[in-house]
């Protein structure tokens, strides 16, 4: 087993290639599409310093040993992140319009008590405000780090416990954690869970685990040269580079990284390959050392720059921004976070932590006591239609789908279903009120982006989703009506081959999905088509106008579009559709058209949350629907 905790250098190369990757990331998406997988580096390699230093602690002072490692842990991370989010209140409190600084304020009660993870899992998604407008959804990969660092020794204590009682070695444990966490990795990936799959712990773990199990391997340095440890080092580095430009599936593009990241820790102990001089060069090694403060600062700088230049910034301005971050990152890593790991002692570090926090909490109640809205600015206030469902309804549905049960507290079977994409789970409120006001129980089964058409569809892998979904679907006997809603705004549709299709030929899916529904006995509603802004309005067009980019005038002309443009897109869809199903058809257009204009936003109040994702507002004023709705029920059979 490897206890030695001598410094390698080669290690601080390795979180230089995953910072700059992440920040290449988010300055410059296009030329690193998977820089994002980065933070997969990092908790390869937290999950190999965490179980080599905590062991260690173990075999020196059992007593003392948590005492010690949690108060290294808080001296280690907390001084410069808390240091971090009073610099960023200050500088956003003076930027930030009052909506955002109070999401902002949301999500850093979040951070601060190592749950953005969760807060962003259950806030990100199709309704959140865009993920480029959210200064701390970095700090997510930071608290599923402080969670692992709050579970993992006392796993490692159990371990150490059953190895002593039952004579069963910890690297056992660890592996068959990580064989665990892996499998539930993959599942919720396999069922459409990709957001719990990517922010939370229990999927993660796996990644810590492969980390933790190279302590019990034997890491001691030979020194001659290895042959195998030489290829090994080789084809890990290739594999990294691979998986961190080049854009494939997710999910394969993960294992690679995690798994290259493992054996380069492995083999780079004992190989003398050229190729480490990349991560043992002095410049590599500083940017590993200040990786930490640099991974803090980098991402608000990013967002500053999106939030004023409303998308993609100039070139030389992304150059300036990650320029920045680098010069914060370092002198947070020189001023804050050595002084406080070397020289300050954990009351020090407490103190300092209760200080930010004043500041940071004062600063947002002075700018929300000490300033005032126009209406436009109230536009960005607008929330999203988010239809979460509580993670203990969600469950498997068939093999391969997963659904939510609606209205727990009804005692009922259910027997709607709400089915389709992210406007299923748009309308999820709407309907949801409906059926509990009229004594049903309903299920929301979400399909991740897809359309619950088989024959066309967004791609070819939405297909197969589709069809599985379908058949589960079609096999659930206790489903009597369904609700189908999806987005309609795409030029191009394709089959299972790849060919593409324009919009009049997804009527013809459509009335596939209604027809084996309703051959299985159910019967079917579909939500219209409505006019969307195309562009995320409830964010965009208060920023416009606080940086003055446009006048009022010019903001008021973007919140409709003529209903002639509107007719011309789908009156072909809509009349087929209405004479197919009848009233069953939910016209939910004609609550946000006169017979002039399709509205975005009217009388001061925004409709739509982001590009074409209807606000909390607009359900409650779609009465023409709700009544449709409520008629729709009302001519179920009785239960």
């Amino acid at each position: 087993m490897m206890t030695d905790l001598k410094y390698r250098t080669e290690i601080d190369g390795l979180r230089a290639l995953a910072i700059i990757s992440v920040v290449i990331y988010h300055f410059f998406p296009h030329i690193m599409p998977s820089g994002f997988l980065g933070v997969d580096i990092f908790f390869v390699i937290s999950g190999y310093l965490i179980t080599n230093h905590f062991i260690s602690l173990q075999k020196n002072n059992t007593r003392n040993s948590l005492r010690i490692f949690y108060s290294r842990r808080i001296k280690r991370l907390f001084p410069a992140l808390f240091v971090f989010f009073t610099i960023t209140t200050l500088v956003l409190t003076n930027i930030f319009l009052n909506s955002d600084i109070n999401r902002y304020a949301s999500s850093l009660v979040a951070a601060k008590t190592f749950w953005s993870n969760f807060y962003f899992w259950r806030d990100g998604g199709y309704f959140g405000t865009s993920d480029q407008l959210k200064p701390l959804l970095h700090i997510w990969s930071l608290s599923v780090e402080e969670q692992f660092y709050i579970l993992y020794p006392t796993f490692i204590l159990i371990s150490i416990w059953i190895r002593k009682k039952l004579e069963i070695p910890i690297s056992y444990l660890i592996f068959i954690l990580t064989i665990l966490s892996f499998i539930l990795w993959i599942y919720l990936h396999h069922i459409g869970g990709a957001n719990p799959a990517f922010f939370l712990l229990p999927t993660r773990a796996w990644q810590f685990g492969l980390g933790g199990f190279l302590v019990f391997m034997n890491l001691k340095s030979n020194t001659s040269k290895s042959y195998t440890a030489n290829v090994i080092l080789i084809i890990s580095i290739l594999a990294i580079f691979f998986g961190l430009i080049f854009s494939t599936d997710e999910i394969i593009q993960t294992i690679i990284v995690s798994l290259g990241a493992t054996f380069f820790i492995y083999s780079s102990f004992k190989s003398k390959v050229p190729l480490l001089w990349i991560f043992q060069n002095i410049i590599t090694v500083w940017i590993g050392r200040i990786s930490y403060s640099l991974y803090l600062y980098h991402w608000p700088i990013a967002v500053i720059i999106i939030y004023y230049y409303i998308g993609s910034p100039p070139f030389f301005i992304s150059v300036i921004g990650v320029a920045l971050s680098i010069i914060l990152g370092y002198l947070s890593y020189k001023y804050i976070e050595t002084p406080f790991r070397r020289h300050f002692t954990l009351a020090n570090s407490i103190l300092l932590i209760l200080i930010c926090s004043l500041i940071s909490l004062g600063a947002i109640k002075f700018t929300n006591q000490n300033t005032s809205e126009n209406f436009v600015e109230k536009w960005s206030m607008t929330n999203g239609s988010n239809y979460r469902c509580p993670v203990s309804s969600y469950y498997l549905y068939g093999t391969s789908s997963r659904a939510c049960v609606i209205e727990e507290g009804l005692k009922s079977k259910p027997t709607i279903a709400i089915f389709g994409n992210s406007h299923a789970q748009m309308y999820a409120p709407l309907i949801a009120e409906a059926i509990k006001n009229k004594g049903y129980r309903g299920i929301l089964i979400p399909m991740s982006g897809c359309l619950p058409t088989v024959k066309l569809n967004r791609a070819v892998n939405c297909i197969d989703i589709a069809n599985n979904t379908l058949n589960s679907l079609l096999d659930d006997k206790s489903i009597k009506h369904v609700f189908l809603s999806m987005t309609w705004y795409r030029d191009n549709y394709t089959n299972i081959s790849g060919k593409l299709f324009g919009t009049d030929e997804l009527v013809g899916a459509i009335i596939n999905t209604i027809n084996q529904l309703k051959m299985s006995g159910k019967s079917v509603s579909v939500m219209s088509p409505i006019a969307i802004p195309n562009f995320p309005i409830a964010s965009e067009l208060p920023r416009k106008f606080k940086f003055n980019h446009l006048s009022l005038i010019d903001i008021k002309e973007k919140t409709y579009i003529d209903r002639k443009i509107f007719n011309s897109k789908f009156d072909n869809i809509n009349n087929e559709l209405k004479k197919f199903l009848g009233d069953n058809y939910i016209e939910v257009f004609d609550d946000l058209c006169d017979s002039n204009h399709c509205y975005f936003a009217k009388d001061e109040v925004m409709y739509f949350a982001d590009s074409d994702h209807l606000s909390q507002y607009s359900l409650k004023s779609l009465y023409k629907t709700q009544d449709q709705i409520k008629r729709i029920l009302d001519n179920l059979p009785k239960k």
